[in-house]
């Protein structure tokens, strides 16, 4: 983040947000698929680390704490292009004498880009604000933001930007009929007024995983004059009348009414780095700024195929996991690890291949390996069991917890002859290891001379 020469520099910084589980959506995959987006790390660190490399603390300088209100990203598609924005809104205060605080200012900002593929622009976007946000504060006479300041007290200064607003008096709360049709917006949804009121035409194949036995795997289409069917994309929800649902991280969800809101039993997703700019959103994105800022899918050290309970928050719309924060409690780091996989495979097909996942509370990495080939991953901190299992399926699961600053291998193999029987994960020793991958090295050499 390139800024010119201030008189201040940023002390702290307060995550004031009411939400801090998210920081808001993006869409990912060939599908657009609608996801979370996480911070890796918390939001206060990555934004010090940030401003301590742009404006760096010197004597005579102001010392300034910032108090984060607002910190979202989103994505819309229009037509054939995308469009996403990045909204950041801080509070600027300063400690006037020990324990004494003046809040000085509100500044907000709202980047956008708009492309074929925006997901790797919400990095820019973001840094764009605070920098913004940052001259904005800049260009103001402080002796006279000071004079005109609100004082806070050392309390007020830790609480969050405001206690949570009474639910609004939503229609859809108020009204007994539910009106029929596909919301595409959760405005919409609070209106009781779907956007498409084309009649819909609703495909349900039964599932049957024990985890979501009794529910449905729903495609949605719209029916026009002449009864053809039309594929109905981009949507929030929809109501048929006596069920409503929601669209969740790609599939459809029955809403349940409960109190001033709704809750829904979706799909939870593991940790899976939200690969903006590359890897993360790391130090070259943000102009040198120390430290990484990477944006992650779901939260959890689930399998993707666990099954969750959300609520709705009728103020901002977003589907908060109720179970999330257990999985949150980070231990103290062991170190990193080095992880070899390998999958071998003589009796498939020369062009079959597994993608492999790989989680803990913090990182994660999706890999798709080629049968009879080999991949090395380097772990950043070991902290807590790792997840692995293949082909997005909770399974072929193994957990283990990898030894710091050692190598652990693991073995990818089917369990039988019978492919239906899948693939099974274990962790083996090194003489097998090498057994497997000089086999490996052997069969691609085989390849390279043909």
């Amino acid at each position: 983040m390139s800024l010119p020469a201030q008189a201040f520099f940023i002390s702290r910084v307060i995550d004031s947000r009411l939400d801090q589980s998210n920081v808001g959506m993006a869409k990912k995959g060939v599908g657009n698929v609608r996801k979370m987006a996480e911070m890796a790390n918390s939001l206060s660190h990555e934004i010090t680390a940030l401003c301590n490399r742009s404006l760096p603390p010197a004597a005579g300088k102001k010392a300034i704490i910032l108090k984060v209100t607002e910190f979202k990203v989103q994505e819309e598609s229009q037509g054939y292009t995308e469009r996403a924005t990045a909204e950041v809104a801080l509070s600027f205060l300063y400690e006037s004498s020990p324990g004494r605080y003046l809040s000085l200012i509100d500044l907000s900002s709202e980047q956008e880009s708009k492309g074929m593929e925006v997901t790797g622009k919400h990095d820019d976007n973001l840094v764009a604000a605070i920098r913004d946000c940052m001259l904005q504060f800049s260009e103001l006479n402080f002796d006279e933001l000071a004079s005109q300041a609100t004082p806070v007290s050392a309390q007020e200064l830790d609480t969050q930007v405001s206690e949570p607003e009474e639910t609004p008096d939503y229609a859809i709360l108020r009204d007994s009929v539910i009106r029929q049709g596909a919301y595409r917006s959760f405005k919409e949804f609070c209106d009781n007024a779907p956007g498409i009121t084309e009649p819909l035409s609703i495909k349900r194949v039964p599932l049957t995983s024990k985890t979501w036995k009794g529910t449905d795997d729903i495609t949605l289409y719209t029916l026009d004059a002449n009864g053809q069917k039309k594929l109905l994309k981009d949507v929030w929800g929809f109501s048929a009348g006596k069920e409503t649902y929601i669209f969740h991280q790609g599939d459809y969800y029955p809403l349940e009414r409960l109190g001033n809101s709704y809750t829904f039993y979706g799909r939870v997703t593991a940790f899976e780095p939200y690969k903006v700019n590359a890897a993360t959103l790391a130090v070259g994105a943000l102009g040198g700024a120390v430290g990484t800022m990477a944006f992650m899918t779901g939260g959890t050290s689930r399998p993707p195929n666990s099954k969750g309970k959300f609520v709705l928050d009728m103020r901002t719309g977003q589907a908060v996991d109720q179970q999330k924060d257990q999985y949150r409690k980070v231990p103290d780091s062991q170190g990193s690890a080095n992880l070899v996989v390998y999958y071998y495979d003589t009796k498939t097909e020369p062009e079959a291949q597994l993608q492999l996942s790989l989680t803990d509370q913090i990182y994660s990495a999706v890999r798709d390996m080629p049968v009879n080939s080999s991949v090395e991953l380097i772990w950043p901190e070991v902290r807590d069991s790792l997840s692995i299992w293949v082909n997005d399926s909770g399974e072929s699961q193994l957990d283990f917890l990898p030894k710091g600053k050692q190598t652990t291998y693991l073995s990818c193999r089917p369990r039988s002859k019978n492919p239906a029987d899948g693939i099974e994960i274990r962790i083996v020793e090194k003489m097998e290891a090498d057994f497997y991958l000089n086999k490996i090295k052997s069969i691609q050499a085989k390849k390279s001379r043909k």
